[in-house]
């Protein structure tokens, strides 16, 4: 991306939801990105956050762009937990794909904010990956 070309995915803005989301409260679509230099080893994973505020998650998107090759790795914590994937201790790779996953996870405790974490042990070039949050307050 240019640097004069706006960043359409690092924006955060208020969605319409689905009916069954309208009588339990304001649906929230949060999004972000997060660039992750070529080969990035498991052990010193880069990061960044996504501030939200108190509600509840109940979707995670993560998208792939092509050429990650099922090579570039994420993950996303509330805190210490691991949230994405659900499974403590693991990643969730792709490659031309959206990677969705439902939920219903409380975000209560301040500082509202996911950490999402990315690796990339092997590959040749940098690459970026895009978040997508949605919540119901």
């Amino acid at each position: 991306m240019a640097n004069d070309e706006p960043d359409y995915y690092s924006v955060t803005k208020e969605v319409t939801m689905p009916d069954y989301f309208r009588a339990v409260g304001t649906g929230l679509l949060y999004a972000g990105s997060l660039s992750i230099p070529a080969d990035t080893p498991l052990i010193t994973p880069v990061s960044t956050t996504i501030t939200l505020v108190a509600g509840r998650i109940v979707a995670i998107t993560v998208k792939f762009a092509p050429g990650c090759h099922d090579m570039v790795g994420v993950r996303i914590k509330y805190g210490t937990t691991q949230i994405f994937p659900a499974t403590a201790d693991t990643w969730v790779y792709g490659d031309s794909e959206s990677v969705k996953s439902g939920y219903d996870y409380p975000i209560d405790t301040s500082p509202y904010q996911l950490t999402v974490e990315g690796i990339s042990p092997g590959t040749t070039y940098a690459h970026k990956i895009q978040v997508r949050v949605e919540m119901i307050t």
